[in-house]
């Protein structure tokens, strides 16, 4: 069908080019005059339009249609439109029509009470997050820092004093060395120690043996914002005991 019709339009449209069409054999004034005229691809640009419309909007409408049809004749819509006065008809398309456009102004509202409560929970979110850091950060800086292994097997010793069952104390300890990683990612301007690899949490030991490890072996990260060096600790009391 689109193959037909586009050939029907290239018939008429170019019927004056075909055998007995004016410009079929044009004199040689005529023909003078076509060689001076602006080539153009308005032929091939209309056909293509054409298949498109051929192709997508009038199957769509004609389904469309189809459908309409079909629901009207299965609900019986003429016939219920037949028993019912055109005035009232009107009248309700009217009043179906403010209540839509009531229901969609309530929904606006909605929407905009929406996003001023997500800003403000947001806001407070933001400020509770900022309380929580403050409060970490002053926790974590009031807690001596232990840069030696002897000092942290000295502390874990005196954990292991308490009188904790042992699921406390193992709790504790791993509360300890925890804090003491993120004092001194906080210290040394350095990411946090992950505390867990591919979501299983690290043990105590693992934890332990990469506390050592940083703090016998730190140095500033490889691409620093100042100029590279190591941390003197003997220069530097507030690293030893806190602020």
């Amino acid at each position: 069908a689109a193959a037909t019709a586009m050939k029907d339009k290239l018939t008429d449209y170019k019927k004056d080019q075909l055998p007995g069409g004016k410009y079929w054999a044009p004199d040689d004034s005529v023909r003078q005059i076509l060689r001076e005229l602006k080539p153009h691809n308005d032929i091939c640009e209309s056909l293509l339009g054409l298949n498109d419309w051929l192709t997508a909007p009038l199957v769509n409408a004609k389904q469309h249609t189809k459908s309409v049809l079909i629901e009207g004749k299965h609900n019986k819509t003429m016939e219920w439109l037949e028993t019912v006065d055109k005035d009232k008809v009107i009248d309700l398309a009217v009043s179906e029509r403010q209540a839509v456009q009531k229901r969609n102004q309530e929904i606006e509202i909605d929407v905009q009470r929406k996003r001023i409560q997500k800003h403000k929970n947001d806001l407070e979110k933001a400020h509770q997050k900022e309380i929580r850091a403050k409060s970490t950060m002053e926790k974590l800086e009031s807690i001596p820092i232990i840069n030696s292994e002897q000092e942290l097997e000295k502390t874990i010793q005196d954990i292991e004093e308490m009188r904790l069952n042992r699921k406390e104390c193992e709790a504790e300890k791993l509360r300890l060395i925890k804090n003491l990683l993120k004092q001194h990612a906080l210290t040394t301007k350095r990411k946090v120690v992950p505390f867990s690899v591919n979501r299983k949490p690290k043990t105590f030991q693992q934890l332990k043996a990469e506390y050592i490890h940083l703090f016998t072996t730190f140095e500033p990260d490889e691409h620093p914002t100042t100029k590279k060096q190591k941390i003197d600790f003997t220069n530097s009391p507030e690293l030893l005991v806190g602020n």
